[in-house]
């Protein structure tokens, strides 16, 4: 089997290229599948869409004045231990991302203003806690974390003697493999004849 070069030459520039390390694994081994070669196409499409003037212009013009639609935070506005909020249009539908006219159209694609991090924990699954809304919760439960430990600190003390009592048990342990490691060179020492 021929592995194929990781450069290939240029013909217009007459310089050395390098290949995608996706075409070199799909040139050797051929196991991406036709579905993952659009997936990555498809990325590559939309990643050129958002590096144009036109979308930069289209997400400023739809977020000026306005405030993330779930979690409520202004732009540039500091919340918990985030960084500045950055607003952003999502496209919650998937058949918007079909064509650029229909990306760019507020109202066909049916957008919504988002901050960046809301859009990116949607996509992972989760959404802001109604509560606190400051941390962010899986949509199968009703509040974060915080606000139930907030609401049980019953739990939250239990929690706290397990790490107390764990955090002795890693003491010992590692006082004796230290004791042990240190038993083990006092006796190779010994064991070496001076020079």
């Amino acid at each position: 089997m021929d592995v194929p070069p990781l450069w290939e030459e240029n013909s217009e520039r007459g310089t050395l290229k390098r290949i995608n390390l996706l075409k070199v694994v799909w040139r050797v081994v051929g196991l991406i599948s036709p579905g993952n070669i659009r997936v990555i196409n498809n990325r590559k499409k939309i990643r050129k869409w958002w590096q144009s003037p036109v979308w930069k212009e289209f997400v400023r013009i739809n977020t000026e004045g306005k405030c993330c639609e779930k979690c409520r935070v202004n732009k540039g506005e500091v919340r918990g231990d985030r960084k500045p909020a950055r607003l952003t249009v999502d496209h919650p539908y998937r058949e918007a991302y079909k064509t650029l006219e229909l990306y760019l159209d507020f109202l066909k694609s049916r957008c919504r203003v988002l901050c960046t991090t809301c859009n990116w924990l949607q996509e992972k699954g989760k959404d802001i806690c109604p509560v606190c809304l400051i941390h962010y919760k899986p949509f199968s439960v009703e509040k974060c974390w915080y606000c139930h430990l907030k609401e049980h600190p019953e739990i939250e003390e239990e929690q706290r003697v397990k790490r107390e009592k764990w955090k002795k048990i890693r003491k010992e342990i590692t006082k004796k493999v230290n004791a042990k490691r240190s038993a083990q060179l006092k006796a190779k020492r010994q064991s070496k004849p001076h020079q």
